[in-house]
């Protein structure tokens, strides 16, 4: 008798985790990977929009690749002497309710003082720099709206020096968990189990 009874308990609880389960959403994801290095480059997800950019890192010329191992990056300060601006071509529809989060690396090409200016139409970043970065930092931001709003992502290097801050792995997620919904027939699976053990126990009265 009680054998049976833990049983049932014990597929409850497998039930409930499942039902509980978390999933979370990327909107869009880029590591610049797929995109040929070249100077003065186009990129395969965004639009350069003034100036220009280099994607260096993972090619033959090692003096190019400042974080082996990183695959290919974006210099946010191209080949033109003047640093570029590039935006996603997706635009996204941001919710009220929902967050957010704008997940990215940066290095830098050098030493000297530079400013990376990122985000969205409706929220605006930066970040400064004196200095070289010897690895590869996360960089990140989390955020709401407070209306339905849309806009692409953009990052914005300053400068004309043919060397600047490097972008890499932009990633943009929902935060908020998506609750798996329990199984429709959760309900009966509860009901026979409740009327094994009722039987069980009426067999040994």
């Amino acid at each position: 008798m009680k054998k049976n009874v833990l049983f049932a308990a014990a597929l409850v609880l497998s039930l409930g985790q499942t039902a509980s389960a978390a999933t979370f959403t990327i909107l869009f994801e880029d590591d610049f990977d797929s995109t040929p290095n070249s100077l003065n480059a186009s990129l395969a997800h965004w639009n350069v929009t003034e100036g220009s950019v280099d994607v260096i890192g993972d090619r033959p010329t090692a003096s190019y690749d400042f974080y082996p191992g990183n695959g290919n990056y974006v210099d946010m300060d191209g080949s033109t002497g003047d640093a570029g601006r590039i935006t996603t071509k997706q635009v996204f529809d941001f919710v009220v309710g929902t967050a957010y989060r704008l997940y990215f690396t940066m290095g830098k090409n050098g030493g000297g003082f530079e400013t990376l200016n990122f985000g969205f139409d409706f929220l605006a970043n930066s970040i400064t720099n004196e200095g070289s970065i010897p690895t590869m930092v996360d960089q990140y931001v989390d955020f709401t709206v407070a209306s339905n709003v849309s806009s692409a992502i953009y990052f914005e290097g300053t400068g004309g020096d043919y060397a600047g801050m490097i972008v890499d792995n932009v990633i943009l997620k929902t935060l908020n968990p998506s609750v798996v919904p329990l199984p429709a027939t959760l309900p009966l699976v509860l009901l026979g189990l409740g009327g094994l053990v009722s039987l069980r126990r009426r067999k040994n009265v």
